[in-house]
């Protein structure tokens, strides 16, 4: 391949890889799973005064 169209190709991938990496973290931000435990360890805690 000619110099030029190596440039080229190389300038479109690294474009494809940086939408890949903003997709991703707009993916990551979308669909961050809810903290479960956290409201599951405070009930147990709260419950667990009850016994005192």
């Amino acid at each position: 391949m000619e110099k030029g169209k190596l440039e080229k190709r190389i300038a479109t991938l690294g474009e494809l890889v940086q939408e890949q990496l903003e997709s991703k973290d707009d993916y990551k931000l979308n669909c961050q799973k809810p903290d479960l435990e956290r409201p599951r360890l405070k009930k147990l805690f709260d419950d667990s005064k009850k016994f005192l």
